[in-house]
């Protein structure tokens, strides 16, 4: 049997992120979600071993840490912030990064940027 790609999901993580350019939404935090589909180097079979593939909750660590560096205007900021820690990580090849803005309006609808990034050959 041949592996040819290993994704990790993280799904519906959310935590309270200072982002925003108006007003209403520089008061405080915000709530935002936060899905990844994360894609690793498959070019052996993993030990039985944390160690040896990447951790969820690095990838939880990595958002929190990019999420709280600092106050963003734009979702797509943060989501550039939170790929260049994923980029430091060798085994990554590949991600893909939703927020969601999930208390935006007060109809319920939501915004969320996506962002895919690979990295160069």
């Amino acid at each position: 049997m041949s592996v040819t790609r290993r994704r990790i999901h993280l799904r519906n993580f959310v935590i309270p992120v200072r982002v925003g350019l108006y007003e209403a939404e520089r008061r405080g935090p915000q709530p935002t979600r936060f899905d990844l589909e994360v894609e690793v180097v498959a070019d052996r079979t993993p030990a039985d071993n944390v160690h040896t593939v990447l951790d969820y909750d690095r990838l939880r660590e990595d958002v929190t840490a990019a999420a709280g560096a600092q106050r963003y205007g734009l979702l797509e900021t943060l989501c550039e912030a939170i790929i260049a820690r994923l980029a430091d990580r060798p085994m990554v090849v590949a991600a893909t990064i939703a927020a969601t803005k999930t208390t935006l309006y007060d109809d319920g609808s939501t915004a969320t940027i996506e962002i895919d990034w690979r990295r160069d050959a």
